[in-house]
């Protein structure tokens, strides 16, 4: 792409409605914007809609030694949270390894933010705008992913699915979505939270 413009929701029209996909779109100066709102200009083109993707390069060059120290900095942390959300510390460790390898500044190629990597837009509605605060960004992804078992009656799979790519999406195909990142984000995380539930 020759140009890349990440642009956060909060900065677009009230014509723009968030619904939980990323939408990738050419704008008329021939730039590309990343948003999680669906925005309705007709000058717009939709390129594609798809699951949000992690922060991948936050783990670039990680190895599991490195990836452990990092976790250990939040361990207590965690645990007070999900315990204060009736959730599963395990299964958050696994979200967060999947989401940014324990980097609280990581800041994916849409903008999702932190070690939960939220949208700007998802911590606006759970009351957090410093997204990199650690503390702030856990206490946000995890009401949020409660909420989120909560809907889809704690299905895990479902609502690792809507955590990825909106639970505008698992509705709509009553089911995880047949977008190859959510796809593989369920899978990453439900392999990470074998591992840790087996001791690893």
């Amino acid at each position: 792409m020759a140009a890349v413009v990440a642009t956060a929701a909060l900065n677009l029209t009230h014509t723009a409605r968030a619904d939980g996909y990323i939408y990738i779109y050419k704008q008329p100066n021939g730039a590309y914007l990343f948003t999680d709102k669906n925005v309705n200009k007709h000058n717009y083109t939709l390129l594609k809609r798809m699951g949000r993707p992690t922060a991948t390069a936050s783990c670039l060059g990680i190895t599991r030694s490195i990836l452990k120290k990092r976790a250990r900095a939040y361990a207590l942390t965690v645990e007070r949270i999900a315990a204060s959300n009736r959730l599963d510390p395990l299964l958050m460790r696994a979200i967060i390894t999947v989401e940014s390898c324990y980097d609280a500044h990581a800041t994916s190629s849409v903008g999702a933010r932190g070690l939960m990597q939220l949208m700007p837009t998802t911590g606006a509605h759970m009351g957090i705008h410093d997204l990199y605060d650690p503390i702030n960004n856990l206490e946000a992804g995890m009401r949020y992913f409660k909420s989120l078992m909560r809907r889809f009656s704690n299905n895990v799979r479902l609502s690792l699915a809507a955590y990825n790519a909106g639970p505008t999406a698992v509705l709509k195909y009553d089911g995880v979505p047949p977008y190859p990142e959510t796809q593989n984000y369920v899978s990453r995380v439900l392999a990470h939270y074998r591992k840790l539930v087996n001791g690893g």
